[in-house]
C-alpha cells in the first residue's frame, strides 16, 4: 500500500447522560489519546485515523434517532469506515441494520444491553471490547448452579434505563442458558425515586417464603437501603444471600460501602456481611493510574469533563481507549495478511477469537467467537476486619467452574445457606413449626385469658377492617395493559415493553411460529375420554404457547374467544372470587389484558412450564428434571 489512506471513525454516542453509564464527555479525552497513539505507534506512515463525533442525545429513549444521524452522514457523502458507539444497547441494535447494509462494523461503547431483540451472535458486524450484561448473567448462572440455588429473587430498580435493560438481558440469558433457573425465579420492580423504606421491608417479607437468594439491580445507595431493611426484618443473620452488581468502581452507581457517615453505619456494616458484590476482576496497577492521570489532564485541557482530583479510573473511558486500539489492531492484522482492511465484514470476521493488548491496563485481552470481550468475574465478600470487599469466588472466563479464592466471612458459619427457603418450599419446615409453637403463650388463670382477649379482639377487628379496605381499595387489580407485557420469542430473546405485535388482528388466534391455538366458540361442555382430553389440552396449551414477562415474572397467556368485548363494571364482580382463590393444584388467575381502547383480549395466569395434568395423561413419556426429582424424593422421605 503506497497511497495515503485516512480511516474515518464515526462516533455516535450519547452526551450529558446522567441516567446511564456511558457519556461521551467522560470518554472523549481517552478516545483522543487512543487515536494519537495508533497514528504514531501502530499504523504505517501512509495510514492515519480521524474521528468525527455526532451527538445523538442524552437518553436511551431517543434510540431511533441514531439511525437518522447515521443516514445524515451517509447522505452528506461522509464515509464511515467504522461506527463507534452508541452507548445504549437498544440504540446499537437500531443502528445495526443500516450498518449491515453499508457493510460498516459497529464497535459498541459499551452497548452492554445488546441482545434484547436477538442474541449478540446475530449481529454479525458488531464488536464489543467493553462490559456486557450477558457475560455478567453467565457468571451469575454459574454461581447459582454451583451452590444449587434454583429460586433466585430479583429486585429491579426501574428508575433509569441501565438496570431495566440489565434485567431484560438477565432474563433472556437465563431462558437460553438455564430454563429451570428462569422459570424458578421471581421478581419485584420498584422505582427508587418514590419507594419508601417501609416498602422495601414489605418487599423483603415476600422473599422469605420463596427464596434464599436476592439479586438486586440498583445503585449503591438503594442497595444500602435494602440491606438495612433486610437487617430490620431479621434477614441478615446468614440465612439469606444478597447479591448486587458493581462491574467496576464508578460514580454512576456510587460506592458500595456501608459507611455513609450517618447514624446507621454500624447497622449497615452488620447487614453487609450477607452481601456479595459481582464485579469484573481487573487488577489496578501503576500503568492504569498513569493512564488515568493523562486522561484527566487532557479532559480538563479540552473542557470535556472535569473529573475530581481523587476520582478512580473510569472504566468506560478505559474501554473506549481499548476499542480504538482494537480497531487499529484489526486493521493492521488484515494489512499484514494482504487483505482488504476497508472491508467491514473482514474486520468483523477477524475479530472472532482475536487477541489484543490493552494499553491502559498493560495486559492481554481476548474476544470470543462472536467478537465479544471475554471477562473474568468475581464475587466479593465483606472482610469484617478491614470493612472492605475482597475477592471470594472467581468465575474464570476461559474454563468452567467456580473457584474459591479467599475466606468466606459469613455471620452463621463458613458456608452459604441451603437452597430451600427458610420455611421450606411448602412453608411447613419443622423449624418454622417449632417457632410457631414456641411463640404461643401459655395463659394460667381466667383473668389472664380475659386480658389477652380484650387485647386480641380489637386487634382482630382492626386487621379485618384493614383487609376489607385493602380488598376494596383497587377494584381494577385484574387490569393489565399490553404495554406492561414483554414477549419471549423462540430464540430466547425478549421484546420488552412492546406486545403489540402479538395477536394483532388474529381473529382469536394466538400464534407462535408453528404453534397456534384457535378459539372459535365458548367451551361449555364437559370432557371425558382421550379425544376430549386432547381437546382440553389444546385449550390449556394456550397458557404455555407464549412465554410472557409481566412485572419481571414469567406468566401464561390465553386468547379470549371472539367476539371480544370492552371491559365493563360487571367484570369487577365476576373476577372478585378469583383474587383469593389460590391452591397448589389450581391454575392461578392473574388478570385480563386490555388493549388501548379497553377491549379484553387475553387472560393472564400462572405459567405452568410442565403444562397440565391432561398433558401428563396423554404423554407416552414425561421426562423429569432434577428439581422435580428432588421434590419427589423429599416428599417420599418426608424431610421437613
Amino acid at each position: 500500500m503506497n497511497d495515503s489512506v485516512t480511516l474515518r471513525g464515526c462516533i455516535l454516542m450519547e452526551r450529558g447522560n446522567t441516567y446511564d453509564l456511558h457519556d461521551y464527555d467522560k470518554s472523549a479525552a481517552a478516545i483522543e489519546l487512543a487515536v494519537e497513539w495508533v497514528n504514531q505507534n501502530v499504523f504505517p506512515a501512509n495510514l492515519t485515523m480521524q474521528t468525527i463525533y455526532v451527538d445523538i442525545g442524552s437518553r436511551c429513549s431517543g434510540k431511533p434517532m441514531v439511525l437518522s444521524y447515521a443516514m445524515d452522514l451517509w447522505q452528506r457523502n461522509i464515509t464511515c469506515n467504522a461506527y463507534f458507539g452508541p452507548g445504549c444497547g437498544t440504540a446499537a441494535e437500531v443502528l445495526n441494520d443500516f450498518a449491515e447494509y453499508l457493510g460498516t462494523p459497529i464497535f459498541g461503547m459499551p452497548a452492554a444491553s445488546v441482545g434484547i431483540k436477538a442474541p449478540f451472535a446475530n449481529y454479525k458486524l458488531m464488536i464489543r471490547a467493553s462490559v456486557s450484561h450477558t457475560s455478567m448473567a453467565y457468571a451469575l448462572i454459574r454461581f447459582l448452579t454451583y451452590f444449587n440455588y434454583t429460586t433466585p429473587y430479583f429486585f429491579l430498580d426501574t428508575f433509569g434505563t441501565f438496570y431495566r435493560e440489565m434485567r431484560v438481558l438477565v432474563s433472556a440469558t437465563f431462558l437460553r442458558r438455564n430454563p429451570e433457573l428462569y422459570y424458578g425465579s421471581k421478581g419485584k420492580r420498584f422505582d427508587s425515586s418514590i419507594t419508601t423504606y417501609e416498602d422495601y421491608r414489605r418487599y423483603l417479607r415476600a422473599v422469605m417464603a420463596v427464596s434464599r437468594v436476592v439479586f438486586i439491580m440498583a445503585n449503591a445507595s438503594t442497595v444500602r437501603q435494602i440491606m438495612l431493611a433486610a437487617l430490620d426484618e431479621g434477614m441478615t443473620s446468614g440465612d439469606y444471600v444478597f447479591i448486587a452488581v458493581e462491574y467496576f468502581a464508578s460514580d454512576f452507581w456510587g460506592r458500595f460501602t456501608w459507611r455513609f457517615d450517618d447514624d446507621r453505619d454500624e447497622d449497615a456494616r452488620t447487614a453487609f456481611r450477607t452481601l456479595l458484590l459481582l464485579s469484573i476482576r481487573s487488577p489496578v496497577d501503576s500503568s492504569l493510574n498513569t493512564f488515568w492521570s493523562n486522561v484527566k489532564r487532557r479532559s480538563r485541557r479540552e473542557n470535556f469533563y472535569r473529573f475530581s482530583a481523587n476520582s478512580v479510573p473510569d472504566m468506560m473511558a478505559v474501554n473506549s481507549y481499548d476499542t480504538i486500539y482494537l480497531y487499529a489492531s484489526l486493521v493492521v492484522t488484515l494489512l499484514s495478511r494482504g487483505q482488504d482492511f476497508l472491508n467491514g465484514s473482514l474486520i468483523a470476521a477477524t475479530a472472532s477469537n482475536f487477541t489484543f493488548f490493552s494499553v491502559p491496563q498493560s495486559r492481554v485481552s481476548k474476544l470470543d467467537e462472536n467478537g465479544d470481550r471475554i471477562l473474568t468475574y468475581a464475587f466479593r465478600n465483606l472482610d469484617p476486619n478491614s470493612g472492605q470487599f475482597i475477592d471470594l469466588y472467581i468465575i474464570p472466563s476461559t474454563f468452567a467452574g467456580v473457584f474459591p479464592l479467599g475466606v468466606l466471612y459469613w455471620p452463621n458459619g463458613d458456608t452459604l445457606p441451603p437452597n430451600s427457603p427458610f420455611c421450606g418450599f411448602d412453608g411447613k419446615a419443622a423449624r418454622c413449626q417449632a417457632v410457631q409453637a414456641s411463640t404461643m403463650p401459655t395463659i394460667a388463670g381466667s383473668v389472664s385469658v380475659l386480658v389477652v382477649l380484650l387485647i386480641l379482639i380489637p386487634i382482630g377487628v382492626c386487621t379485618y377492617i384493614q383487609k376489607t379496605i385493602a380488598a376494596k381499595r383497587d377494584p381494577y387489580w385484574w387490569r393489565i395493559y399490553r404495554r406492561e407485557l414483554a414477549l419471549v420469542v423462540d430464540d430466547g430473546s425478549i421484546i420488552a415493553d412492546d406486545y403489540r405485535a402479538v395477536g394483532r388482528d388474529m381473529g382469536g388466534t394466538i400464534g407462535h411460529r408453528e404453534r397456534s391455538v384457535t378459539f372459535t366458540e365458548p367451551m361449555e361442555k364437559s370432557f371425558s375420554g382421550k379425544d376430549d382430553l386432547a381437546q382440553l389440552d389444546a385449550v390449556a396449551r394456550a397458557y404455555f404457547a407464549l412465554p410472557v414477562i409481566y412485572r419481571s415474572n414469567p406468566v401464561g397467556l390465553a386468547d379470549l374467544p371472539q367476539p371480544k368485548h370492552k371491559a365493563s363494571p360487571r367484570i369487577i364482580k365476576s373476577v372478585k372470587p378469583l383474587k383469593t382463590l389460590h391452591h397448589t393444584n389450581l391454575h392461578n388467575f392473574i388478570g385480563i389484558v386490555l388493549s388501548d381502547d379497553n377491549v379484553c383480549q387475553y387472560t393472564v395466569g400462572e405459567l405452568c412450564h410442565r403444562r397440565t395434568l391432561t398433558s401428563l395423561l396423554l404423554a407416552e413419556s414425561f421426562p423429569l428434571d432434577q428439581a422435580c426429582k428432588n421434590s419427589l424424593i423429599m416428599d417420599i422421605v418426608d424431610v421437613g
